[in-house]
């Protein structure tokens, strides 16, 4: 079974999942007046995209009070980069969007939670 993790406690494996990695660069990369362009790596930062799908109100709780009012936190994931290992990083995290699915009865369930947690 896949982990997540936010400070160490788990919490249900996201339904759609993208690790995106940037190079960040320093301001003296660019391009040349004949249009070559360079870079000069200072470090490279992940950006992961998560949502998950319909959700019981308690678990879209777990989710959002993981993250909540937190300037940073540390997140487990698998990393694309290295087969077969879970890598703990510290993040912060974007705007969230927490669409109701249904209001039936007193019970909500949430459809399509989704936010990014952007590497420190």
């Amino acid at each position: 079974m896949d982990v997540f993790k936010i400070d160490g406690v788990e919490i249900p494996f996201p339904t759609s999942f993208t690790v995106n990695i940037q190079d960040i660069s320093s301001k003296e990369a660019g391009r040349l007046n004949n249009g070559d362009g360079y870079k000069d790596i200072v470090a490279t930062k992940v950006t992961l995209e998560v949502s998950w799908q319909v959700l019981k109100w308690g678990e879209a709780a777990l989710i959002l009070n993981a993250v909540d009012n937190k300037e940073e936190f540390e997140v487990t994931y698998p990393d694309p980069r290295i087969p077969f290992v879970y890598t703990t990083k510290s993040f912060y995290v974007g705007d969230r969007k927490n669409p109701a699915y249904s209001l039936e009865e007193g019970k909500v369930r949430w459809k399509g939670i989704s936010f990014n947690f952007v590497q420190k």
